[in-house]
């Protein structure tokens, strides 16, 4: 295990909010960072790789910022 006394930060958890902070922390930033989880690999994301399956979101403000054309009906097809 690397020295956690050489880390700047520490993230315990590789559900959703762990890997998003990690993936920000290591874009945005220079500092050592630890990932800390006791999963087995095809259970990384942990409960949001679940859930995702089951999210239908259209017409949302980042779509139409990026002037992505979305409609309950597209969505429907796909």
């Amino acid at each position: 295990m690397p020295d956690a006394e050489r880390t700047d930060v520490i993230v315990v958890g590789a559900g959703l909010a762990g890997l998003v902070v990690t993936l920000e922390l290591l874009e945005n930033s220079s500092l050592r960072i630890l990932l800390v989880d006791r999963c087995a690999p095809h259970e990384v994301g942990g409960l949001a790789r679940e859930a995702f399956g089951g999210m239908f979101m259209v017409d949302t403000r980042e779509q139409r910022f990026s002037r992505i054309r979305d409609t309950v009906e597209l969505a429907e097809e796909d």
